[in-house]
């Protein structure tokens, strides 16, 4: 299968979750529900997610990738925090829907750990890649994790604040030694 092929049918089966969403829970939805509103086999579905958590953060994560391949002295963190923000945006009642499920493989703790990760990967690289201290590491984690569970709230409850309102207030809260890294 061509990396185009495959990609359109991540979406043909992102998009066939999307309008399942519409219609009932997330935890609701099978992944066979979902393979057959995209025309497709479980088959198909299995080979190209593990299950539906897999699918429903493959979209985010795929869209925040893009975002931040784009950091550098001209696009800071702070950009791409609003700019993944916009992205979920575009897709509000998905994303609000997510966001209603909590537990195991919950999008809460998906999400903290892709950002939280990339994070420290982007410090890592500014520190020609030496090991982070343990109180950066856990000033990254427990930042994240804040700004992870507020912008959940802001999500679940109608994404009425503007991104740029938004991270104006997280960036408030900054660990100073984090400062630094967060607005360059």
């Amino acid at each position: 299968m061509t990396a185009e092929k495959k990609e359109q049918t991540r979406e043909a089966l992102f998009h066939s979750l999307e309008t399942l969403m519409r219609q009932k829970p997330f935890e609701k939805i099978k992944a066979g529900e979902i393979a057959a509103g995209a025309g497709l086999s479980c088959r198909t579905f299995y080979n190209n997610f593990s299950d539906k958590y897999d699918l429903a953060m493959w979209h985010y994560r795929t869209g925040l990738e893009k975002i931040l391949a784009r950091v550098s002295d001209h696009y800071s963190y702070q950009d791409a925090t609003r700019d993944s923000m916009y992205m979920m945006m575009e897709k509000k009642e998905y994303y609000r829907e997510l966001m209603r499920f909590e537990g195991q493989n919950d999008f809460f703790h998906s999400v903290f750990v892709a950002n939280s990760r990339q994070f420290a990967s982007y410090v890592r690289s500014l520190n020609h890649n030496e090991q982070l201290s343990a109180e950066i590491e856990f000033e990254i984690e427990f930042f994240y994790r804040g700004c992870i569970e507020m912008a959940i709230k802001w999500c679940r409850n109608g994404m009425k604040e503007s991104p740029e309102d938004f991270i104006a207030m997280m960036d408030r809260c900054i660990p100073e030694d984090l400062r630094a890294y967060r607005l360059s």
